[in-house]
């Protein structure tokens, strides 16, 4: 069980370094690179800037929460995702096909992948709020994506109403 533990904290030290020196964009983490080596979810990138996926992930992980960075992530996140009923997936859309992005980009802009919200991924900002104690920010998301706090508007959110 030692050997194991080991293995498993060297490479949870090797991804935290990898994310460390590859993976911040100066106001949220990135969420890839693509085959070319261009980043995915930059600032320097004109559509597909923020993806929801890095910023939960590192926050659930506690990555750099103590410099700050994750309470930055966060903050993109309300200010460049979140909307009336949650988080969505990235932003801005993407409005044209780009090959080396593949699927994501087919879509039209707010359906599927292509920014518009999963309920699934939304907990991940929620969790990453309350481990910054911002349990008021974590609160209003979940009224945002929970069905109980939406049945006035059931039809327009296309929530079931026995979920």
């Amino acid at each position: 069980m030692t050997e194991e533990a080991e293995r498993i904290g060297e490479a949870v030290s090797s991804m935290e370094k990898a994310i460390l020196s590859d993976g911040w964009d100066g106001e949220w983490f990135l969420r890839a690179y693509d085959v070319n080596g261009n980043k995915v979810g930059s600032r320097d990138c004109t559509e597909g800037q923020i993806y929801i996926e890095p910023q939960g992930f590192c926050a659930l992980a506690g990555i750099r929460k103590e410099n700050g960075q994750m309470r930055k992530a966060l903050d993109s996140v309300r200010e460049r995702l979140l909307g009336k009923y949650g988080v969505e997936l990235l932003a801005p859309c993407y409005t044209e096909y780009h090959v080396e992005l593949g699927e994501i980009s087919s879509y039209p802009p707010g359906f599927k992948e292509n920014g518009s919200i999963f309920c699934h991924n939304n907990p991940w900002i929620v969790c990453g709020e309350a481990v910054l104690g911002r349990g008021e920010k974590a609160f209003d998301i979940y009224r945002r994506i929970c069905p109980a706090y939406l049945e006035e508007e059931s039809d327009v959110h296309e929530t079931e109403p026995y979920v």
